[in-house]
C-alpha cells in the first residue's frame, strides 16, 4: 500500500513538473510581426531573443560599446540593443529600422545595456547609433543590416 502511495505521489509530482515545463512553450507570443512594431521586446518577445549581427566599437574619449540587431524567431520582430563598457562624458543615440520604415529609438534600459522598441522581422533589419561627447554630435555608428 505504502509503496503504490509513494509510487503515485512520485506520478503526481513528475506529471505537474511537466506541465511547469510545458507551459512557457505553450504561451502564445505576444504580438507578431507588424503588431510588435514600437513594443518593448521585454513583453516577451526578448525570451527567444538571438543576435542576428554586431559590432564592438572604440570611439574617442575612452568609450567601448557594442551595437547589436537582435532577432525573436517566436515574435517576428527585431530590434537594437547596445552595451556601453566605459567612457567619459559620452552619449547615445540607439535606432533601428526597416529600410524605407520608420526608426525605433530607445525604449528600455538595464544598467549599461539599452535597447529600441521593436520592428517586424523583415530580411533586413537595421540598427546603429549617434554618438555624442559632452552633449555635441561626433557620427553615426552603423552596424548595417542583417
Amino acid at each position: 500500500m505504502f509503496k503504490r502511495t509513494v509510487t503515485a505521489v512520485i506520478g503526481v509530482l513528475l506529471a505537474g513538473g511537466a506541465l511547469v515545463a510545458a507551459s512557457p512553450q505553450a504561451q502564445a507570443a505576444p504580438c507578431s510581426g507588424s503588431s510588435c512594431v514600437g513594443r518593448n521586446p521585454t513583453i516577451g518577445c526578448d525570451a527567444d531573443g538571438v543576435t542576428l549581427r554586431y559590432h564592438d566599437y572604440t570611439a574617442e574619449n575612452s568609450a567601448r560599446f557594442r551595437v547589436e540587431v537582435r532577432y525573436s524567431r517566436a515574435c517576428n520582430a527585431a530590434w537594437g540593443r547596445q552595451t556601453v563598457w566605459s567612457g567619459n562624458n559620452v552619449s547615445f543615440a540607439l535606432s533601428a529600422w526597416n529600410p524605407g520604415a520608420p526608426s525605433q529609438g530607445t525604449i528600455g534600459i538595464n544598467g549599461n545595456t539599452t535597447w529600441t522598441g521593436m520592428i517586424d522581422g523583415r530580411p533586413l533589419d537595421c540598427a546603429g547609433t549617434q554618438f555624442y561627447v559632452n552633449g555635441r554630435w561626433v557620427r553615426w555608428y552603423y552596424i548595417g543590416c542583417s
